[in-house]
């Protein structure tokens, strides 16, 4: 009895154009590169023709999604290892060590007293808090009511100062009249407050007005920021400083 002759048929994958290969006794077949399985169907009219139809869209061997979180757990252990050697590198190198001195530096750089003033920075520190003062400082006007200010003086000039950080505080008498009503007069204090300031005076620009809302009419519809008193304002704003500062004033 002889045996049966089994025909190879080559064709390309519908899905990926690799290099496909079955016989003609098939009834199905799978590309080796995507893993997609096809059925064999013959043309019995024509010889040698052969369709292949995608048995299904999912891959047979789901092998790529687990390299895939292989290789991404692979690459951050490298980050990881990557970082902490050339943090150690840095420190090794004095790179750290540069930048914890430039901090001291600048730290040892903070005004330590208020009497190493020039009369020039002074003037820069009192048109800072005038502006601060004109700009921010003014509550709201209506048409009954419209105070201008007639009078701003600086009162008192204080440091407020400890380790590794310091508070400028000037605290101004400002007189408001009402423009309709000019016998309506109101003296307030207000506080300018700036933080960390150094000998070049670099930030000045974090100034603040630390003070409620004062207001000069009963129906509370005008205001600006304020105390009634010097004392007071020293009070709420100095005072509770001295715990951690210490305190020089001008």
């Amino acid at each position: 009895m002889g045996s049966e002759i089994v025909k190879l048929i080559e064709k390309k994958c519908p899905n990926c154009g690799a290099s496909l290969e079955f016989n003609d006794k098939d009834t199905s077949c799978e590309c080796k590169y995507c893993h997609r399985m096809f059925e064999i169907e013959r043309d019995n009219n024509v010889e040698d023709q052969y369709v292949l139809n995608e048995l299904s869209k999912i891959p047979v061997k789901v092998v790529k999604p687990f390299f895939l979180i292989y290789f991404i757990v692979v690459i951050l252990i490298i980050v990881f290892v990557a970082f902490n050697i050339f943090k150690q590198v840095k420190r090794d190198t004095g790179v750290d060590k540069a930048i914890e001195n430039r901090e001291k530096v600048d730290n040892d750089s903070l005004l330590k007293d208020i009497k190493d003033l020039s009369n020039t920075k002074m003037e820069r520190i009192l048109t800072e808090a005038r502006f601060l003062i004109s700009t921010t400082g003014k509550g709201e006007s209506n048409s009954k009511h419209s105070y201008h200010r007639d009078e701003l003086k600086e009162e008192k000039i204080i440091l407020a100062n400890k380790k590794d950080s310091n508070k400028l505080i000037v605290i101004f008498k400002a007189v408001y009249y009402d423009f309709y009503h000019q016998s309506d007069r109101h003296t307030i204090y207000i506080p300018v407050v700036f933080g960390n300031v150094d000998e070049k005076l670099f930030d000045l620009a974090n100034g603040k007005i630390e003070a409620p809302e004062y207001y000069f009419n009963n129906d509370k519809t005008c205001y600006y920021y304020g105390y009634s008193s010097y004392e007071e304002a020293y009070k709420e704003v100095v005072d509770v400083l001295k715990g951690d500062y210490t305190i020089t004033e001008k």
